[in-house]
């Protein structure tokens, strides 16, 4: 029932998909713009973890929709997004740019694309690379911001803005990187990470917007929804030592 579930939602994808390669509708508060980041790399997030499924099944529809995960990949993020001389991908094509957890969501559909295709240049051209330069903005000192990661750059000038919900989103793709070279500073960095956010939970297990240099924080609004991001990487990092309750 539930991949039934899922694969429909693979060809509204799939529907929606445009001659270039971008995703209909796939640019947040932009809409109905196309070409939003990271929304298209989630939508190819989707497409191979369905294909993943599929082809464990036996189903060779799979690869329908590993192909239209690939032309995204291949004609948005690699054509237009890809930085050479940072080697990581920009937030937008026309600005030096740089948003980790955006680029994260990428690495997420680049390790799945290298899984299925069986082609490691996915992940050392691209994801290694893009994961190292997410680990240049977390902050190092030990101090209550520790293990925080900025928010983003544009040019040469860093954001230094902590979201932790965002942060939390970079938390997957940084253990997949230790999976898969076996680099323990990967799994270090999500740590580090999720010990930061677990710092910032209150007695009523919300968590601010966003934490600033000094320590003010802003927690207006406080988002729900997002606590599903920082649950999904907290028990993704438990095998790793990550032992907080948040409850």
């Amino acid at each position: 029932r539930w991949l039934d579930k899922a694969r429909r939602a693979g060809d509204d994808l799939l529907d929606g998909q445009l001659e270039g390669g971008h995703f209909a509708a796939s640019a947040f508060e932009l809409n109905p713009a196309t070409g939003g980041t990271p929304g298209e790399a989630a939508c190819d997030v989707g497409l191979l973890l369905l294909a993943r499924a599929l082809r464990a099944l036996g189903d060779p529809a799979w690869e329908t929709y590993a192909v239209a995960a690939e032309r995204n990949l291949r004609a948005f993020y690699l054509n237009k997004l890809w930085d050479p001389e940072v080697r990581a991908f920009r937030d937008s094509p026309g600005v030096p740019s740089f948003v980790p957890n955006k680029a994260a969501t990428a690495c997420e559909a680049l390790f799945l694309l290298a899984d299925l295709r069986q082609n490691a240049a996915w992940v050392d051209l691209y994801a290694l690379p893009t994961l190292d330069r997410i680990m240049q903005y977390q902050v190092r000192d030990g101090g209550q911001l520790g293990g925080a990661i900025a928010q983003n750059s544009i040019g040469h000038t860093r954001i230094e803005k902590y979201f932790p919900f965002y942060i939390a989103r970079c938390v997957p793709a940084l253990l997949r990187g230790c999976e898969w070279t076996g680099q323990e500073q990967y799994a270090g960095a999500a740590l580090a990470a999720l010990r930061f956010i677990a710092r910032c939970v209150k007695d009523d297990g919300s968590l601010p917007a966003v934490v600033y240099p000094g320590g003010r924080a802003n927690r207006y609004p406080s988002w729900v929804a997002g606590l599903g991001d920082v649950l999904y990487a907290a028990d993704l990092a438990r095998p790793y030592g990550f032992d907080t309750d948040l409850g």
